[in-house]
């Protein structure tokens, strides 16, 4: 299945990953984490994570009259486009069309709700949380229903676009209210949430036509890897970004969001734990907590004018961070993801950041979006390639064809045969993703 517009992007960042791009001859000769089925929902889970992200931040720059306001429209509605085109290499044209009209509703409502509350108007708030609540859940669900054949059910979908609308709901509206680590723990469970929805609705197309996608599975150890590391590193960038812009702004949020950098990084850390023990995971905080900590003196110091500062935390970012981390990733895959090369995509990633923060900070708001919008998708490439070399390193536990059954008991697993597992199956990922992978003696001892 080629969706070629989500796979542009993503396509040219895998050429920086040289040792894991590879020729789809069937299913052959594809890594257990990048089967058909697996790439349709990891593609997902990125896609509706970043719609989540542009629509809270659409719904909170309208709500101050930020000067980004109309770029973060700008790029919900790019999001909107590509989910359209995902639609459209699965059900044609006449089904991308249906689901974009009643898409686009959603973030014209998005907007509405900024103004909404910037204007104090009760009666239009009312109006526009109906609208994305109760009357876009129920028309999506509908049309998922239809185009799946019956396989997501209407009322199973339908109720967790209702929550995913009250996660956005709840976020901005905690946001205005001062409420910052109400409103950052509500985007981390929401944020969380897209992943959920992008498996079930996965799930749902992979059973309705199992040829299109090579007969492979949705739900399977090596899926899972693959997910967990695409969701924690994304949220990673975005918390790591927000971080250098609120310090840099001496906002009253900033050191709530670096709050939720160190404890997406103490997540990452737990996901270490579970593949190469309690060694692997204390060297690997003990690497990553200097990037963290730069970030937000990264802001401070360009908030306080310090230029050798700045260049001081730049060079620990972008050499010493990624060959530190390199190196450690190349030893704990045993040369599976090699040293060199995590070094470079680690680099891509750190100047993506450094990028998007010199871009906003400078109000060149169309490319810190945009550059934002690139880092997002690097980073489900770094997933891609982590999981790949673990999957490869431990086959025993990450083959292609095994089912979650065989995992621990985590929440994960089973086939989706009935809507119940839909919205509960990936709890794991809402509570951070080291329990869903596999425990592992040391590999650096």
């Amino acid at each position: 299945m080629k969706i070629k517009r989500i796979f542009a992007l993503l396509m040219a960042i895998m050429l920086l990953i040289p040792s894991l791009a590879m020729a789809h001859e069937g299913e052959k000769h594809t890594s257990p984490v990048q089967t058909s089925a697996a790439d349709l929902r990891a593609n997902f889970g990125e896609l509706l994570a970043t719609h989540f992200e542009y629509q809270v931040l659409t719904a909170l720059k309208q709500y101050q009259g930020a000067p980004d306001a109309d770029v973060a429209q700008e790029m919900l509605e790019k999001n909107a486009n590509e989910m359209k085109a995902a639609i459209k290499s699965i059900y044609g044209q006449k089904g991308a069309d249906q689901f974009a009209e009643i898409f686009s509703s959603q973030y014209e409502d998005s907007a509405s709700l900024g103004m909404a509350l910037k204007n104090d108007n009760a009666e239009k708030e009312k109006q526009v949380k109906q609208a994305l609540s109760q009357d876009f859940p129920k028309e999506l669900g509908a049309f998922l229903e239809t185009a799946t054949g019956g396989n997501l059910p209407a009322e199973t979908a339908e109720k967790v676009l209702m929550a995913h609308e009250q996660d956005v709901i709840d976020v901005v509206s905690s946001y205005i209210n001062g409420d910052y680590e109400k409103a950052y723990n509500t985007f981390d469970e929401g944020y969380k949430r897209m992943y959920t929805i992008g498996t079930a609705l996965s799930q749902a197309i992979v059973k309705q036509m199992p040829e299109k996608f090579n007969n492979t599975k949705v739900v399977t150890p090596a899926s899972d890897l693959r997910v967990t590391f695409n969701q924690l590193l994304g949220l990673h960038f975005s918390y790591q970004t927000l971080t250098s812009i609120k310090q840099f702004q001496g906002a009253e949020d900033a050191e709530v969001v670096t709050e939720k950098l160190e404890e997406n990084a103490n997540e990452m850390k737990a996901a270490v734990k579970s593949l190469y023990g309690q060694e692997g995971a204390e060297q690997f905080a003990k690497i990553f907590s200097s990037q963290y900590e730069n970030s937000a003196g990264l802001g401070t110091a360009v908030m306080n004018d310090n230029t050798e500062k700045v260049e001081q935390i730049k060079q620990e970012l972008l050499q010493e961070f990624p060959k530190e981390l390199g190196t450690f990733l190349g030893t704990a895959t045993e040369g599976n993801l090699p040293a060199e090369t995590a070094e470079k995509v680690l680099m891509a990633h750190e100047q993506d950041v450094i990028n998007v923060f010199t871009a906003y900070i400078g109000e060149d708001y169309e490319k810190a979006y945009q550059t934002f919008d690139e880092g997002h998708k690097r980073m489900s490439m770094i997933g891609t390639a982590l999981s790949g070399a673990i999957a490869k390193q431990m086959p025993d536990k990450f083959s292609a064809e095994m089912m979650p059954e065989s995992m621990p008991k985590t929440g994960m697993g089973g086939t989706a045969s009935n809507s119940a597992w839909a919205w509960i199956s990936l709890a794991v990922l809402a509570a951070g993703g080291g329990a869903l992978l596999y425990r592992k003696k040391s590999a650096l001892k």
